[in-house]
């Protein structure tokens, strides 16, 4: 069949504009288009990623207690792939008012960054003992409070004492700039001479006011608490008290308590309960740890500095040489939180200490 003349014209314009449009593709230019489009690509993926990786407010709050092994347990912890914690090493967030005022978008900006399936925590041992922390908390997370978990580490309050007595005396003898309680601590020849008047000022003010453990508010004793800072020392073993203050706010299957006990001399049956609390897999288990002989603790990796376990070590031989407690203070103080830690068992915490 012959082509006519029209037809033979046509498929000839056809062939020339193929080539046209295939020349064109196999320019820079259009290979250059190519790599835009697929920056393009990159970068949505990309901002598709960074809507996953984001910072997130805590899902977990470890508030306490000071000197009963937060830091260990903060040691312990960042060795879990699905626990990421901010490089600060306490926010203060809570119990700061100035930080606080600064609000939720500066509690969030404190935080590590994160994807969907990691759980963000933080901890500051002082938000147990402080009296407007739980209600501050509550109102940030509003409706989602419920979601929120908390870890607390209580530990013989008699011996917290000692260790708090021991840290504030050896930071008040390298601290450029004391805090309150290292601006007072020269006061006291030695840890039973601190206990001992401390112990007098808050006993006798709680035989003015009466019971200080039931499930409502008593701001005399808090203010007593405020007022005369010193008193801490003694008050931030009175575990229920502090306790009731959170059962306010938040219900018990919300809190973790954990034997601080259990954490020096056993702490892999301690992260076992930790990690079904968090829904967390258990991978820090027993051979994660490793007992170091120089600090008298158990590790994951490398043990804390110098300044933590100064007086709870495993090893004599490495404990601190603060003169302990006298027999008489030592049972003075055990009469005085015997009633406090029965009131534990009420609230379904039971420790042995």
């Amino acid at each position: 069949m012959r082509l006519t003349k029209a037809a033979l014209i046509t498929s000839t314009c056809l062939l020339i504009l193929f080539m046209y449009i295939t020349n064109v593709f196999k320019t820079d230019e259009w290979k250059k288009d190519v790599k835009v489009r697929g920056n393009i690509q990159k970068n949505l993926e990309k901002q598709l990623q960074q809507k996953q990786l984001q910072k997130r407010l805590p899902q977990v709050i470890g508030i306490g207690v000071k000197k009963c092994g937060t830091g260990a347990l903060r040691s312990f912890l960042r060795h879990h792939p699905s626990i990421k914690l901010p490089k600060m090493i306490e926010p203060h967030f809570f119990d700061n008012n100035s930080a606080f005022n600064k609000g939720r978008e500066f509690y969030r900006s404190m935080m590590p960054i994160t994807n969907e399936n990691e759980t963000t925590m933080e901890i500051t041992p002082k938000y147990y003992v402080t009296e407007w922390v739980p209600g501050r908390i509550r109102k940030l997370y509003e409706e989602n409070y419920k979601t929120l978990k908390f870890i607390v580490i209580l530990c013989n309050p008699i011996d917290r004492l000692y260790s708090e007595y021991v840290h504030t005396k050896a930071a008040s003898q390298v601290a450029s700039q004391k805090y309150y309680l290292e601006s007072q601590i020269g006061k006291y020849e030695s840890v039973s001479h601190l206990a001992e008047n401390l112990l007098h000022k808050v006993s006798s003010k709680l035989r003015e006011i009466g019971d200080i453990t039931g499930p409502q508010k008593n701001p005399t004793f808090e203010k007593f608490i405020q007022d005369n800072y010193e008193v801490s020392f003694i008050t931030n073993g009175i575990y229920a008290f502090h306790m009731q203050r959170w059962l306010r706010y938040f219900s018990s299957d919300q809190i973790l308590v954990v034997n601080g006990e259990d954490l020096i001399k056993e702490p892999w049956t301690v992260m076992k309960h930790i990690q079904t609390f968090l829904g967390i897999e258990r991978l820090l288990t027993k051979e994660s740890f490793k007992f170091d002989t120089k600090k008298g603790f158990y590790c994951i990796g490398r043990c804390l500095g110098r300044g933590k376990g100064r007086t709870r070590s495993l090893t004599d031989k490495v404990k601190t040489s603060d003169a302990q407690m006298t027999p008489k203070i030592r049972n003075a103080l055990e009469d005085f939180y015997l009633p406090f830690n029965k009131r534990l068992k009420l609230l379904n915490i039971t420790l042995e200490w």
